[in-house]
């Protein structure tokens, strides 16, 4: 198969779902990704895993790739990743700066020793400050990023409540740390010269709220009062919920009902989402529905007016008993011929019987030696002059060790023997 990264050789150090998904995406494309794993295998294998198989995650993220099982702690282990380093392309790790420091992976060995490899270093908090080099994972770093608290949901004791229904952090760092790599590529490419490019999961969570996370001169006011409330709530020690509440007070009753233009509505017999944002949109909406009040819209908005409060109130409580009259594919369809951007709400395991998902090939088969045929997420960029993903299965653990280093011309050594 041909692919963008055709005849790159990658070698993928370390453990988690960003580094693993960058390294699926370069494997997708083309490119041999060599993944190193401890004995007994990367912890994703075993992540929610049925019986003594790869788990679901792993066979996803580990596709395309060759396993080798080394302890790279060894002497004898240290050798075969250099040895692999010497003729690779790309590394992508994320170690501990401690780790990298060991195994002579430092940025300055990198580049006196492998001065055309391109290095991509993900990290949890990055390489400076009281935190470079802990330890994080999707949650902690939702929790330190702002996400969590920002969502709004709680526990049943008032504790906020993870974001669960996807990695909202981890695949977009894998995602970052591909562009990384392709950068560093595109560097070599002009200048002759590798790179060390460095990525940490608490930058991409910051980057996925820019514009909630940034600050300019307008906004300084009212986040001043803000956080005002906020350091009162947390000097009395009342807690995370007190806190919660003076920072994102109860909703203007104006305010909830605006959302009756950007919100999910109850069908008959499911759920459907209006994703009106604009005023242009929101007349869509009106059209679409039969409804006059404008709310924001009308010239005479006025928030603060009992009167106008009482009539917005009426508003979403209208709207949300006259989409239960009808089915979802009824009000697609209503919503739809008037250009209203609008979609069904459905469950991520729906979407393996999808039509468009199937129709544009976001979805492919993969035949797994163990566990039979299998369909998987594709990768959503596609490439005019490659028609076609890689779907060779994820391997077995080890089960390119031999075959890898025979090429290598490195003996297995039956024991470790003792540590770099």
């Amino acid at each position: 198969m041909t692919g963008p990264y055709a005849g790159l050789r990658v070698v993928e150090l370390g453990e988690g779902v960003a580094l693993a998904y960058c390294g699926q995406q370069l494997a997708d494309r083309g490119a041999e990704v060599f993944k190193l794993e401890p004995p007994g295998g990367d912890g994703l294998r075993h992540v929610r895993a049925h019986g003594a198989g790869a788990s679901k995650l792993f066979q996803w993220l580990g596709r395309g790739k060759r396993s080798v099982e080394v302890d790279v702690g060894t002497i004898a282990g240290a050798e075969i990743l250099h040895t692999l380093l010497a003729g690779a392309d790309v590394l992508i790790a994320n170690l501990p700066l401690a780790r990298r420091g060991a195994l002579g992976l430092g940025d300055s060995e990198i580049s006196a020793g492998y001065p055309k490899l391109v290095a991509v270093f993900e990290s949890a908090f990055g390489v400076a400050g009281r935190m470079a080099g802990r330890p994080g994972n999707e949650l902690v770093v939702q929790a330190m990023s702002g996400m969590l608290a920002a969502e709004g949901k709680r526990l049943a004791d008032g504790a906020p409540e993870a974001i669960q229904s996807c990695s909202i952090t981890q695949i977009p760092a894998g995602v970052v740390l591909t562009m990384g790599v392709s950068a560093g590529l595109y560097h070599r490419e002009r200048s002759g010269e590798g790179q060390v490019v460095h990525s940490n999961d608490l930058g991409v969570a910051l980057m996925l709220q820019g514009g909630r996370v940034g600050l300019n001169a307008p906004d300084v006011e009212t986040r001043a009062a803000t956080m005002e409330r906020v350091t009162k709530q947390r000097a009395t020690g009342a807690g995370h919920p007190a806190m919660a509440d003076a920072f994102v007070p109860p909703k203007h009753p104006v305010a909830s009902a605006g959302t009756a233009y950007y919100r999910a509505f109850v069908t008959q017999n499911g759920a459907v989402f209006l994703g009106a944002l604009s005023r242009p949109l929101r007349d869509k909406v009106r059209a679409a529905l039969g409804i006059e009040f404008r709310l924001r819209d009308e010239p005479d908005f006025d928030p603060e007016d009992p009167e106008f409060q009482a009539k917005a109130r009426a508003f979403e409580a209208g709207v949300i008993a006259d989409m239960r009259t009808r089915t979802t594919e009824e009000w697609l369809d209503v919503l739809e011929a008037h250009g209203v951007p609008c979609g069904e709400v459905t469950f991520p395991e729906d979407l393996s019987g999808n039509e468009q998902a199937l129709a544009n090939d976001y979805l492919i088969d993969v035949q797994h030696r163990e566990d039979g045929p299998q369909l998987q997420v594709a990768p959503p960029v596609r490439f005019g002059r490659v028609t076609e993903h890689r779907r060779d299965p994820a391997p077995a653990l080890g089960a390119d060790t031999e075959a890898v280093l025979d090429e290598l011309g490195v003996a297995l050594a039956q024991e470790p023997n003792g540590t770099p």
